[in-house]
């Protein structure tokens, strides 16, 4: 058998150059997600889990879209690490944690030559970084560029906007329901709503920048109303920071007006997640007709995205039950009065504790009866 020719071996095909790129992508995602969970896994809504749900979105809206193993492979590196970096500070005045939210043409320094934090781009220098290392070799410009726009494409600005006519009327199957009166606003003025915008989403844009955006915001129109529930109070009580579950053992050792103040807070945080959702239909729309991205896709790939991100309505219609139900049952804890009511401190201490539940807090179980006849505080 010495010197004959072997029958049936082949040679291992050479790895591509996208493949090799597609690993070190895979091998660099993998460090993300474990970065993100070492820095964030206490965040009630930035943890890991938040970023794999961004992942899952933007990989269904990938396949709709019909991007190549390639530029999924981007898309889904870029959406592991867009969170990374979550600088924040505490206003002062309202006492809710605010994001140094930063894209690449935000101001890099202050009047006095500081350094300004920039979370969206500190996260794509990160994911740069990641990839050179899973791959050995600097990125081209090109591919910096590419992960640079992806992050700025994720940064939003959040403000109460004016609604016409026809912006808060949720389209149901069973007809249109009209939500404007959740809107906040004095009469004869036109109501304002929560928005989301993403003013780096422009015509220039491309279809992956456009996916990514609308991944990281999907819980409003992309997820069912039991997870947009949830994931709005874990944002809640990763912002509000006057207010802590270490507390939670003796509520009745906290002030009556932080109490009450408290529950105002809440109430009108779903308030605003009533709207939220059709404010954030009509700007999903706008951009799937006017993007020239996006117009690039075929009808049936647009159709199927706008497919994948229709719960806009759903979700609206059933925030506003969900709101009504929060206020019949607790809305008067929100009013210092009905704290100091004959009779009614033990109820209220009891309908707040349900309230913090609601939200998501963890609500402590009632310490033992004190021993020897001492006096147990706390419920």
């Amino acid at each position: 058998m010495e010197g004959r020719e072997r029958v049936g071996a082949q040679a291992p095909r050479p790895e591509s150059d996208d493949e090799r790129e597609r690993r070190a992508m895979a091998r660099a995602q993998k460090e993300l997600l474990a970065q993100h969970e070492a820095a964030h896994g206490d965040k009630p809504y930035h943890s890991v889990e938040h970023i794999q749900r961004v992942m899952a979105r933007a990989e269904h809206l990938a396949e709709a879209a019909g991007l190549s193993e390639q530029e999924r492979a981007l898309l889904l590196l870029v959406a592991a690490g867009h969170d990374l970096v979550l600088h924040s500070s505490v206003d002062a005045q309202s006492g809710m944690r605010r994001r140094a939210r930063g894209g690449s043409s935000e101001p890099a320094h202050d009047v006095e030559g500081n350094p300004l934090p920039r979370n969206e781009y500190e996260s794509a220098v990160a994911i740069i970084a990641a990839l050179e290392d899973a791959r050995g070799a600097p990125l081209s410009e090109a591919l910096r560029e590419k992960i640079i726009a992806l992050c700025d494409a994720t940064y939003p600005e959040i403000a109460l906007e004016p609604a016409g006519p026809d912006d808060l009327v949720a389209r149901t199957p069973d007809g249109e329901v009209d939500l404007a009166g959740y809107a906040i606003g004095e009469r004869g003025a036109l109501p304002r709503a929560l928005a989301i915008r993403h003013p780096y989403l422009t015509e220039k844009s491309s279809v992956e920048e456009f996916l990514l955006a609308w991944a990281d915001i999907g819980n409003i129109g992309m997820d069912d109303f039991a997870d947009y529930l949830a994931q709005g109070n874990a944002e809640f009580r990763e912002i509000e920071q006057r207010w802590t579950e270490e507390e939670l053992p003796r509520i009745r050792q906290i002030p009556l007006a932080r109490k009450a103040a408290m529950a105002h807070k809440m109430l009108e945080w779903w308030r605003l997640q009533v709207t939220l959702p059709l404010m954030q239909r009509n700007i999903f729309h706008a951009h799937l007709r006017t993007m020239p991205a996006l117009k690039g896709l075929t009808p049936e790939a647009r159709e199927k995205i706008a497919s994948l991100m229709s719960r806009f309505d759903e979700n609206a219609v059933r925030a506003a039950h969900w709101y009504d139900k929060m206020v019949a049952e607790f809305g008067d804890l929100a009013e210092v009065a009905s704290w100091q009511r004959a009779g009614a401190p033990e109820a209220a201490e009891e309908a707040f504790a349900a309230l913090c539940a609601h939200m998501g807090y963890k609500i402590p179980a009632p310490p033992p009866p004190a021993s020897r006849g001492g006096r147990v505080d706390g419920y």
